[in-house]
């Protein structure tokens, strides 16, 4: 996570992957261990509510809404397949991403998401 600063793109690995930002940009300057502790309080309380109830659905909704690429074409690359297009439907009940590729629908627990 950048807080200041953040690579040039032509120092990224790839030609897929998407610029570097920085939290400075949006106008947060937080200080590391704030940050951290944030995080980490958020995760906890994530995870309390989880621990709470045998319906994971609630979770994965409010996950789901926040997916950056919800409904848009994918560029997927899996462990050993060419690279496909598909369309990201949202997240599975074990998290798994759902994506539509033609006319069916699949999940994915590995694999590397790229924007078109």
């Amino acid at each position: 996570m950048n807080l200041v600063s953040a690579p040039d793109d032509a120092l990224m690995r790839s030609h897929r992957v998407l610029p570097a930002g920085k939290l400075s940009d949006f106008g947060l300057i937080p200080r590391p261990l704030s940050l951290w502790k944030d995080i980490v309080q958020e995760i906890r309380r994530f995870s309390e509510a989880i621990d709470k109830t045998t319906d994971t659905r609630p979770f994965l909704e409010n996950v789901e809404k926040r997916l950056t690429f919800l409904g848009q074409r994918m560029i997927i690359r899996d462990a050993g397949e060419d690279e496909y297009e598909a369309i990201l439907l949202g997240l599975n009940e074990f998290g798994g991403l759902r994506i539509r590729r033609g006319n069916q629908e699949t999940v994915l627990y590995s694999a590397n998401v790229f924007p078109v």
